[in-house]
């Protein structure tokens, strides 16, 4: 599937999907001259906490999402006052405890390299998320044909890692891995300002103190950092089968996966 054609698929679910930002279906993309990753089954998008409870059931209905995964960590989701969603939110924390140190790395990083120092904090994410990126896998293979949704605060970062993983597990190409990254850049356009605010509140940045300029450049979905972030895949992995063998599945679990999201051409 051409990139052209993929932001048009974006544009249109963020149209059916009302406040919701950054939302999108990975599905379209070619693994092979006969088979593509299946639609309508893996979504992603940022934080739905600020989006009218109506409009996150909604998204059952639009798109028969049956669960979706937050992958930030329990300080940052908000406490609801409203009763449960018909969708069951689970917190599965990629990088449960923000480490100031890896933090503040990144910050001054992103002055001097900007995609080399958002590619590292991607490698620390990955590195640091087996538990919760194994719990989505391990749905995925069990659950066949029941759609998800994968958020965190932009729906950029940790969930970009975990579509990266998911595309390169499936063997999708680098252009299209790093295509679906870059069009967070637009997604995100309507959160920055607000988690800017949000940011400069947290309690795991009160040591940080990052500067304008590296603050801007954090919200950049640069697609030379997603090149890097591949490269380190490969070159700690090999592929999708040794990734997946390293945080506890086994190679039936795989060609499960394989298997659930994908179809013929």
């Amino acid at each position: 599937m051409s990139e052209h054609i993929q932001i048009q698929n974006a544009m249109s679910c963020q149209c059916m999907s009302p406040g919701l930002q950054n939302f999108r279906d990975i599905g379209g993309y070619s693994i092979s001259l006969t088979q593509c990753i299946r639609e309508g089954i893996v979504y992603r998008s940022a934080s739905t906490d600020h989006v009218d409870r109506s409009h996150v059931d909604g998204l059952q209905a639009s798109h028969d999402i049956r669960i979706i995964f937050d992958l930030r960590s329990a300080g940052e989701r908000m406490q609801q006052s409203s009763p449960p969603a018909k969708i069951p939110i689970i917190g599965l924390p990629a990088v449960a405890k923000p480490d100031g140190i890896t933090l503040k790395k990144y910050f001054d990083g992103l002055l001097d390299n900007a995609p080399l120092a958002c590619a590292e904090l991607y490698q620390h994410i990955c590195a640091h998320s087996n538990a919760a990126f194994y719990a989505i896998f391990k749905y995925i293979r069990d659950n066949p044909g029941k759609p998800l949704l994968v958020q965190c605060e932009l729906g950029k970062d940790r969930t970009g890692v975990f579509i990266g993983v998911l595309l390169f597990v499936l063997g999708a190409s680098e252009h299209d891995i790093i295509s679906d990254y870059a069009l967070s850049q637009k997604g995100i356009e309507g959160l920055v300002v607000a988690r800017k605010e949000k940011l400069s509140r947290s309690d795991f940045m009160k040591d940080v103190s990052p500067s304008l300029v590296a603050l801007d450049r954090h919200f950049m979905a640069l697609p030379e950092s997603m090149i890097l972030f591949l490269s380190y895949l490969k070159d700690t992995y090999g592929n999708g089968q040794g990734y997946l063998e390293s945080i506890g599945l086994r190679v039936e679990d795989f060609d499960k996966i394989r298997s659930n999201m994908t179809r013929e051409v």
